[in-house]
């Protein structure tokens, strides 16, 4: 009898030995998962905003203006060419302006130049909001960013989010996009499975209806590698 309970007492210790062993591989892949979704969404976000700073110094070329009448006399630009070249010899003048028998053709930004720039953004903004379930244009300083930061956070989800105030010249821009798209110029400004969903008490409002969750379910499932 004694024996018996004995070699069920050390079954029972295996098995519970064997439920802590699954158990630790279990914690050690859901860390590992974790980690490389973090991973993926930080080089999502990073690709993101290279494709938006490519944008931003597409605007400021476009935007050049060279002077109508860019002129330099004789003296000037030896001096100039002496400095970079010293052992050059002096040339007699460059104009940029017309002249009856050459027409030079200007570099001007035009409206269009600039309605290609938002488009483009525009179209990056787009394209960021369908390939990622959850994303949050914020600011770091922003209390109603920083309550939805909170609750996807405590409702387990890591968004793909864009701090504006740590972006330069970039930060502006965006904003400036996605009022274009959604009507909303302030922040929070969240996307929930490339749907716009709108700032913070839209979020809560969600919350509380009990609305959120399916929808980032349903987001979960239309983008399963993120």
């Amino acid at each position: 009898m004694h024996s018996a309970l004995t070699k069920i007492s050390e079954v029972e210790e295996d098995k519970e030995e064997n439920e802590g062993e699954k158990k630790k591989k279990n914690e050690k892949k859901g860390y590992v998962r974790r980690k490389e979704e973090k991973k993926r969404t930080e080089v999502k976000k990073y690709y993101s905003m290279a494709l938006v700073l490519g944008n931003v110094v597409l605007l400021s070329l476009s935007n050049f203006k060279p002077s109508k009448n860019l002129s330099f006399s004789s003296s000037s630009s030896f001096s100039v060419t002496k400095h970079l070249f010293p052992h050059s010899r002096p040339i007699t003048s460059i104009n940029a302006s017309p002249t009856p028998n050459r027409h030079l053709p200007s570099v001007r930004a035009t409206s269009s130049s600039s309605s290609s720039f938002g488009s483009r953004l525009e179209d990056t903004i787009n394209k960021t909001v369908a390939e990622n379930p959850v994303v949050v244009y914020s600011k770091t300083w922003c209390s109603y960013s920083s309550e939805v930061k909170s609750l996807f956070k405590k409702l387990g989800v890591n968004p793909l989010v864009f701090e504006l105030d740590e972006m330069g010249p970039q930060g502006p821009q965006l904003q400036k996009g996605l009022e274009r798209i959604t009507g909303q110029h302030t922040v929070p400004n969240v996307f929930i499975g490339g749907k716009h969903i709108g700032g913070c008490s839209d979020t809560m409002k969600l919350y509380r209806k009990g609305e959120l969750e399916p929808l980032l379910s349903e987001a979960k499932t239309k983008n399963p590698e993120n």
